[in-house]
């Protein structure tokens, strides 16, 4: 039978230390975490409809987890602490009878304090805020008194639930919750049922406690059941004496302060070990529910005992905040020396406490000297331990005598022994302590000395306990007070260590260790223990694979036996064993930081991995049923934890130091079994670094040793591991997994229904594993016997093989190939139009300034930069340029696309910046501005080619004679003569303002370069050069003291560090709220500032409080605001983001650090008032991905106001005009409201500002300052800068001295003059005259502003003209999702690889190569995968841009398809094929005529497609004067696939087969071959501009009409104009329309009736005799087209014949198809019966489904409208089955 105490002892024991940590709220997992809470795993049932107490579930550090029933509006819980295990207290008394100590009832049972929050935000959370504070002493006495004994007694569990007011605290409505009464409700349930109990008390105002039954309870709280179906037998079982319980509280305010003076000793572990505890969490952050608590998790049970005993049980100190605590007593001891030792220890503690400070003082000193000395002194003292070892093994024979006269001696001493050593120990320990703090290095050797000394009375107890008989029994006693000193003395001068973990590393071997382990491979557990024993090199213990001896106690494995013999030490459990072997090993870390660090990484593995690892893995072995909603939830917590450890490890190579600790072997073998078996290549990529270090651990020689070599999973299924061969288990629990399966799962035994349960369910997943596994067989045997269908032909690569020089003309006389390729089509073509000069304006005339009748295009290409490579944007502007560029050449006009590209500032000194780094390890700033410059000539002279290959590769028809840089010479003494004009104007300005400044880059950024980070609350987003990401998306509000008054103004911001730059508080003059504040000033709390309350009208009156901070330095309207108040501009950053001119302590923080540290200065100045969500947007360069900051520079500025003017008037007059029109709102609103141009960057790459700031050595000049532009020049050159400067100071030019500005000009200033500097301005030249003002300028919307508006500012500016007449801007590019292009989503495709199409796997290649993040590398991969499963199938370029040019009809955006681009490379094939048909038809003999036209024989056919094809050369011109791509590209798709190729060739095929037959067939067929050749050849030529290629390919093909004179190349044939091609016919189209809807007709009767090869009679009922007539006419081609065997026109008064199956073609037609005799009728009414029933038993499934009451509510609206289609569809066809068996009834 258990005493009452014993259960107290354990209760503090095991619930104490994780009691005294703060719990946290983990409602993620659930609330069944804590279900163990409460009785029956129910909590209390309300017995009210209306809303409950919000239940939240809580974990402590320790892994233990207690639950809240919570009413946030009066802070009103339920709570139930730890349920207390009668089974585990009885484990815990076995393993020391010590604990049993009859008749103590003086320790209290712990009760965790109610969690509860204070109304305030800014207040802390204290057990002082609980109303529960002493409530807890009246439980505690209550349990312990009364329920403890008789419950211990009856071996039951305790479940305790305390609380204020009732469960209807939701309804009550009066929020008042002190006035609620306090209750509290004990169960004790017993196995079976037998002896059960419960009870309940209660405190009311006025009445103080009574004890009341649970029913009572219940009624009064408003609940059915507080314990699930009762609890016990009777609620009168106990009865409690209430006036000595309600006495508790008064007992613990005495107890309270009697600790606080006395008991200061007791304290002492608790505050060594929160010392140690801080240190590790400063050290190293680890996720929830880890541990600090060493002794838990793997204190030796004997260790555990001694700190019972010792009367220091972990609480917390009176002064401590923690959310909970426990209750202690120290305990008494019946000897009668007790009352001395205690009144000795009282009066040592007061006599010394005055002494201590002293003592403090005095001690700091040896420690100052003591310290230098630690190392040497430490290897020292270990000396002495071994020598006592030596001794001790050699003496021991020789004590053996000693053991009778000792018994006398000791018998004798013991009183005076006993209470000598209490004073002694209570008077060391008070002085020890007062050492502690000052005395490390003396607290280091005075260690060692106790760890000799311990040993020392260690061996020598062991000798006389062993020889000494009743001596041993007699002063067994003496021995636990020896114990309890020695703990506290380590405790005293060990700093931030727990004691046992000196214990642990204290010991030493003993002759030889025998370690008894699992033989199963995967028994974790013990492959810890293992793999540790290996580092240990001299000392390995003796592996035993068996249980351990019986006689050992030790019931669980791995077990650690330090000696032979019952008496020897034993360590157990894979926590304890492992950390001594690795202290053994010096792996358990250097020093007490990184020994903490590696005990808290220990309870990680164990309480937060091995869990959710088991739970995942353990149905997999068979080891436990599978429950799949189970296993995935295991499964994504598994990934959540592991996530975390991968977040940690992203930085280090080893979780602690630089080398593997024990807490590598731990974490790896806690993840060794999913890793074997759960976690697939995919979860492996989204761990990186946990994969990456997992597979350094696992390759150390000790792991390999023990572990092999392990093969991580390829799929995770079930799996049946087997035992290790080399290692023959003996082991006595049966199951080789069951160590490590008892030992994780911890839960009690299943029942024999669960059982049986788990072993149908294993042996369903054993038929599973069967059944796949045949199948497997099945796809692996060959199939011989079946006939392998024949594939479908794929369109294969054909390439082409005959040998071309380059620029030669390509083969034409070879055969074409079977099929279209378009590496075949796109060979040798481009070179040999480069070569031919085709693309030059010069092509055809003498020079350029020959005049030309059909006049002149220009457009230049917007010059992409030089770092960067093609995308499918580029690739749509370059596809529409090009079309337009064919179109004018091919109209006759002088044409000219001038190729260019860019310098690209920012992006090219980035790259070559991290190259040189990458490479050479070099900065810019090592190799110097000139020798960096050299390294990125070199490097675009390498790598800046790239671009143009892409651009003809894609058919751009550039003139790359023409070719431009914008760093070239010529462009490069245009940008500055422009600046140099503009600066001597007044144009250009130097001033000091706000610019969008990169810290990362250092340098100022154009707004094209900000990316614009829209955020709908709180986000931490990555910042380069921190660590943690920074918080964004939060209002902050604070208050501002009003000067001279108790008043404050309170202002919110987003950005709370700049308020140390604030000099302004602004409210809205109309505001009523602030009238009084007029003149008045407001005090910044961190400075003497005083800032002025002013009113402006940009404050919005309803938002917020009204009053705004204002920051002009650093905010752009509070710049305004600034400028208009003549506010002080103060700059509180530099150019590395670090803070400036603020006072201390936030001086030379970084920003974001220094966001932290404001917000809790001003908290704790009482000014902070709250912080709350708030969607905004964060601007973040698109470069460096740094957050933009608004910084004070002096920049140089362009001034646009009235160059917008003119810019603007241009387009309202006209002259300029911008398609779509739908801009004009964008171009007005920009051009009106334009601000100046900041064209500075802090760059070396670029056009250098050619400024140069003066210096006048004169003394009658005064010095200037940078901002004031006077003391600036511009200058071609130095010296006539010296000469203008000279000039204007009116000084000699000697006494001049100038500092050219270091900045380069904005790459857009380059480019704003990129139509000019092309062709040679300032200079007058030929292609300045001809060529500028351009015709068109076309690119897309993105960058109307930031370019197409600055050339037309510049050009008017610069030469009074306008650059372009028209603008024309296309849609920005997307996924086929509406996504942006971003590298990081893998959406971004090289056109080349759509050109000639590349893998998934080289599709991730490219990634790998990028500089993409790892996690983004990862997204990237996912998102391709999703998207390209196949990877990209070859297109080929004329595929491409065809798609681009029909895909501009969707407005704004382009979502692009793939797929859409491969549907148009199967058009080309299409295409491919009629030329190759129409090429036999026509002939090898065939001539064309001299010109088309008409000769008047043309048949009804004939003309129908000429007209078709005068319709399309009429669209096509109206399409591209109208620049309506998608109308052309639908044009001429329609006219090759649906007019030419479906209708034309089919129906002449009847014409061409009587070739022969008589002079009238001969003549048509020759009529037709002409229709023919001239539809191929416009065709071509009204496809030659989208698609080059392939009608080059064909064209060449064809024979021509005037050979000697026709242009050689289809590019420069003039194209087809609506003036020769003038034989559209609208009679004929409409006649042809009827005969095709007949057409449609027949063919839809015949696949509704089968009729696949049998051709049917037609009869054709018409309503009136035209009809006929016009039946007549056509009835060739509605014979042909429609596979019939005969066409019969009816008239509307003859009869239709039976057997027809009807369907109505138009007003005009009703078609008969003839199929008696052609038919099994029988068989075809049976057929449709059965397709009648099916349809509908499915419409009767779908009407029941949807008849159901709750099926609008529950089934999703979008499964609903599926539903009612398919009903839809499933109605339409049983109407036709109907109909159809109708009709074929008649037929029998």
């Amino acid at each position: 039978m258990l005493c009452p105490a014993v259960v107290s002892v354990w209760l503090l024991a095991v619930l104490g230390p994780g009691l005294s940590l703060a719990a946290e709220d983990n409602s993620q997992p659930g609330f069944s975490l804590c279900s163990h809470c409460f009785y029956r795993q129910t909590p209390p049932l309300g017995n009210s409809a209306g809303p409950l107490l919000r239940p939240v579930c809580h974990k402590l550090p320790g892994g233990k987890t207690f639950a809240t029933l919570h009413e946030p509006t009066c802070d009103t819980a339920v709570y139930s602490a730890f349920h207390l295990s009668y089974e585990s207290t009885e484990r815990e008394a076995d393993e020391g009878d010590e604990l049993v100590t009859k008749g103590e009832h003086s320790v209290k049972v712990a009760v965790p304090a109610l969690l509860r929050g204070s109304k305030h935000t800014s207040h802390p959370v204290s057990p002082t805020d609980s109303p529960l504070q002493h409530w807890d002493a009246t439980v505690t006495t209550l349990v312990q008194s009364s329920v403890v004994p008789p419950c211990s007694t009856s071996g039951g569990d305790l479940y305790i639930l305390t609380g204020v007011g009732g469960f209807r605290a939701a309804e009550d409505g009066n929020g008042d919750c002190q006035t609620k009464p306090l209750w509290s409700a004990v169960c004790c349930a017993v196995p079976e049922g037998k002896g059960g109990f419960s009870l309940g008390l209660i405190r009311e105002a006025g009445i103080g406690e009574k004890q009341v039954s649970v029913k009572e309870l219940e009624e009064l709280l408003g609940v059915d059941e507080l314990f699930s179906e009762g609890c016990g037998g009777t609620d009168e079982a106990v009865v409690v004496d209430h006036q000595s319980v309600g006495h508790a509280v008064e007992k613990e305010k005495l107890h309270a302060s009697h600790a606080e003076v006395g008991d200061r000793n007791v304290n002492s572990e608790t505050t060594d070990r929160g010392e140690g505890e801080g240190e590790g969490e400063e050290s190293e952050e680890i996720t929830q529910g880890t541990s600090a608590d060493a002794v838990k998790s793997a204190g030796s049970s004997e260790e555990q005992r001694d700190a019972r005993h010792s009367g220091a049980v972990t609480s917390e100190s009176p002064e401590s905040s923690a959310d909970y605590a426990t209750v202690d007593e120290e305990e008494s001891d019946t000897n009668s020396s007790s009352v001395l030792v205690y009144a000795l220890s009282i009066t040592w503690s007061i006599l010394t406490a005055p002494l201590r400070p002293v003592v403090s003082t005095v001690t700091e000193l040896p420690g100052q000297v003591t310290y230098v000395l630690q190392e040497d002194l430490g290897v020292l003292s270990a000396l002495p331990g071994d020598t006592i070892s030596l001794f001790q093994l050699l003496t021991s024979d020789l004590l053996s005598w000693t053991g009778s006269a000792s018994e006398i001696l000791l018998g004798v001493g013991e009183s005076i022994y006993f209470s000598g050593y209490y004073c002694t120990s209570s008077m060391l320990e008070a002085l020890m302590t007062s050492c502690h703090s000052g005395v490390t290095g003396v607290g280091t050797l005075a260690g060692d000395t106790v760890g000799i000394f311990s040993g020392t009375l260690d061996n020598i107890w062991y000798v006389t306990k062993f020889f000494g008989g009743r001596l041993g029994e007699q002063t067994e006693a003496a021995n636990h007070t020896r114990k309890p000193f020695i703990a506290s003395a380590r405790r005293t001068v060990e700093k931030a260590h727990v004691c046992e973990l000196s214990v642990l590393t204290s010991l030493s071997f003993n002759e030889m260790a025998t370690l008894y382990v699992s033989p199963h491979p995967d028994d974790f557990r013990s492959l810890l223990a293992l793999i540790t024993a290996e580092f240990c090199s001299s000392s390995r213990p003796l592996t035993i694979t068996e249980d351990p001896p019986a006689s050992l106690n030790a019931r669980s494995r791995p077990t650690l036996v330090l000696a032979p013999g019952e008496g020897g030490s034993i360590l157990t459990g894979a926590s304890a064993v492992s950390w001594y072997l690795a202290a053994q090993a010096k792996k358990a870390g250097v020093g007490t930081k990184q020994q903490s660090q590696v005990w808290q990484w220990l309870s990680f593995a164990e309480n937060e991995l091995t869990p959710v690892a088991c739970a995942v893995v353990f149905p997999l072995m068979g080891l436990m049923g599978v429950d799949k909603k189970l296993q995935q939830s295991s499964r994504a917590e598994l990934m959540r934890v592991l996530k975390v450890l991968n977040q940690a490890l992203e930085p280090r190579t080893f979780l602690v130091g630089e080398s593997i600790t024990l807490a590598d072997v731990a974490v790896a073998t806690a993840v060794l079994l999913p890793f074997k078996y759960a976690l697939e290549p995919l979860d492996r990529q989204t761990l990186t670094n946990v994969t990456r270090w997992f597979t350094t651990c696992i390759n150390q020689p000790q792991f390999l040793k023990v572990l092999g070599k392990i093969s991580l999973c390829d799929k995770m299924v079930a799996v049946t591991p087997k035992t290790n061969a080399a290692t023959k288990p003996k082991a006595a629990n049966g199951s080789p997994a069951a160590d490590s399966a008892s030992a994780t799962a911890n839960g009690p035994p299943k029942t024999e229904a669960q059982l049986k349960k788990e072993a149908k369910k294993k042996e369903k997943l054993e038929k599973f594993q069967q059944k796949k596994e045949m199948e497997a067989k099945k796809k692996a045997q060959p199939q011989a016997e079946k006939k392998a269908k024949p594939e479908k032909k794929d369109l294969g690569v054909i390439t082409y093989n005959v040998q071309t020089p380059a620029g030669e003309k390509k083969d034409i006389i070879s055969p074409l190939p079977d099929s279209y390729s378009p590496q075949y089509v796109e060979a040798a073509w481009y070179p040999w139009w480069e070569k031919q000069r085709f693309f030059k304006p010069e092509y055809g005339r003498k020079s350029v300034s020959e005049q030309n009748s059909r006049g002149i295009f220009m457009m230049c290409i917007p010059p992409p930069n030089v770092t960067g490579s093609l995308h499918l944007g580029h690739a749509l502007t370059n596809a529409i340029q090009d079309c337009l560029t064919r179109w004018h050449r091919m109209r006759g006009e002088t044409t000219l696309w001038n190729p260019g590209c860019d310098h690209a500032g920012i992006a090219t000194q980035v790259v070559v910046e991290k190259k040189l780094m990458k490479e050479r390890g070099l900065s810019r700033h090592d190799l110097g501005r000139e020798n960096f410059i050299k390294e990125v000539w070199k490097w675009k002279n390498e790598k800046g080619d790239r671009i143009y290959h892409q651009l003809k590769k894609l058919g751009s028809s550039l003139d790359w004679d023409r070719a431009c840089f914008t760093m070239d010479p010529k462009l490069s003494y245009a940008v500055q003569e422009a600046f140099i004009r503009m600066h001597d104007e007044g144009v250009i300005y130097r001033s000091k303002r706000l610019v969008n400044w990169s810290c990362t880059l250092n340098s100022a950024i154009s707004d094209i370069e900000v990316d614009k980070k829209e955020l709908t609350g709180r986000t931490l987003l990555p910042v380069p050069g921190y660590k943690e990401k920074v918080e964004f998306g939060v209002l902050v509000s604070f208050a501002y003291k009003v000067d001279g008054s108790d008043e404050e103004v309170i202002v919110a911001t987003t950005r709370i560090e700049t308020m140390l730059g604030d000099t302004a508080v602004a409210v809205h003059p109309d505001d009523p709220r602030y009238q009084h504040l007029k003149g008045k000033m407001v005090l910044h709390p961190f400075c003497d500032r005083k800032m002025p309350i002013v009113f402006d009208d940009f404050v919005d009156m309803g938002f917020g409080t009204g009053a705004v901070k204002i920051t002009p330095a650093h905010d752009h309207n509070d710049y305004e605001v600034g400028v208009r108040h003549n506010l002080a501009f103060i700059n509180i950053l530099d150019e590395n983001g670090l803070l400036i001119n603020v006072p201390p302590p936030f001086l030379g923080m970084k920003r974001f650090e220094a966001r932290k540290e404001v917000l809790q200065a001003l908290k704790g100045r009482g000014q902070f008032k709250e912080i709350k969500d708030n969607p905004m947007v964060v601007p973040v360069c698109s470069r460096s991905k740094d957050i933009v900051e608004p910084l004070l520079k002096p920049q140089w500025y362009v001034n646009c106001t009235d160059m917008g003017k003119e810019a603007a008037d241009a387009v309202r007059e006209g002259r300029l005009k911008i398609i779509p029109d739908h801009h004009l709102k964008t171009w007005f609103n920009w051009m009106d409201n334009i601000r100046d141009w900041c064209i500075s960057r802090q760059l070396w790459w670029g056009h250098r500002i050619p400024a140069y700031f003066i210096t006048v050595n004169d003394p009658s000049v005064k010095p200037g300052e940078d901002v004031d532009g006077h003391y600036w020049v511009s200058g071609r050159s130095e010296e006539e800068a010296r000469e203008k400067a000279a000039k204007r100071f009116n000084v000699s030019a000697d006494k001049i001295t100038l500092r050219q500005d270091e900045d380069v000009l904005d790459t857009w200033f380059s480019s704003g003059i990129f139509p000019l500097s092309i062709f040679g301005w300032p200079n007058e030249t030929e292609d300045l005259n001809v060529f500028y003002p351009g015709t068109l300028l076309e690119t897309g919307h993105d960058i109307l502003f930031f370019w197409v508006a600055r050339m037309v500012m510049m050009g008017l500016k610069l030469t009074g003209k306008l650059p372009f007449k028209e603008v024309y801007l296309h849609a920005v590019v997307r996924d086929a999702h509406g996504r942006k292009m971003s590298k990081s989503l893998g959406n971004v495709i090289d056109p080349l690889d759509v050109i000639t199409g590349i893998s998934l796997e080289g599709l991730h290649a490219q990634l790998m190569d990028s500089n993409l993040d790892p996690l983004e590398v990862e997204k990237a991969k996912q998102g391709q995968k999703s998207d390209y499963p196949n990877g990209i199938p070859e297109c080929g370029t004329d595929a491409l841009r065809f798609a681009l040019c029909a895909y501009t009809s969707q407005g704004r955006d382009i979502n692009l398809d793939v797929n859409r681009i491969l549907g148009y490379r199967h058009f080309c094939n299409k295409l491919w094929n009629a030329v190759k048909f129409a090429m036999k038809t026509l002939g090898d003999n065939f001539v064309p005529s001299e010109k088309a036209q008409l000769c008047g024989e043309e048949s009804v056919s004939d003309r129908w497609i000429l007209s078709r094809l005068c319709a399309a050369v009429g669209s096509c011109d109206a399409g591209f004067k109208a620049y309506d791509f998608p109308a052309i590209t639908t044009t001429i798709y329609n006219f090759w696939l649906y007019e030419l190729c479906d209708v034309y060739l089919e129906s002449v095929k009847p014409v061409i087969s009587k070739a022969e037959e008589d002079s009238t067939s001969q003549r048509q067929v020759l009529v037709c071959r002409q229709t023919l050749y001239t539809c191929l050849e416009v065709g071509l030529r009204l496809l030659s501009p989208l698609m080059p290629f392939v009608t080059e390919e064909l064209y060449q093909r064809l024979p021509r009409r005037r050979p000697q004179s026709d242009p050689p190349s289809i590019c420069v044939t003039p194209y087809p104009d609506t003036e020769e091609f003038c034989w559209h016919n609208e009679e004929v189209d409409r006649d042809m329309d009827f005969v095709m809807s007949v057409v449609k007709t027949i063919r839809s009767l015949r696949a509704d009736y089968n009729l696949t090869k049998t051709r049917a009679d037609c009869y054709l009922h018409c309503i009136n005799s035209a009809t006929v007539s016009l039946v007549q006419k056509y009835s060739l081609q509605i014979q042909t087209l429609s596979y019939s065997q005969a066409i019969i026109p009816l008239t509307d008064n003859q009869p239709v014949p039976e057997g027809c199956a009807v369907a109505i073609a138009s007003d005009k037609c009703t078609v008969n198809l003839m199929l008696k005799g052609l038919i099994d009728v029988e068989k075809e009414i049976s057929k449709l019966m059965t397709k009648k029933g099916d349809l509908e038993k499915q419409m009767e499934k779908l009407r029941e489904k949807m008849a159901k009451n709750d099926y609008k509510d529950k089934v999703p609206v979008k499964v609903q409208e599926q539903d009612a289609e398919k009903l839809r569809q499933s109605q339409t066809e049983l109407e036709k089955v109907k109909e159809a068996m109708d009709n074929f009834s008649k037929m029998m």
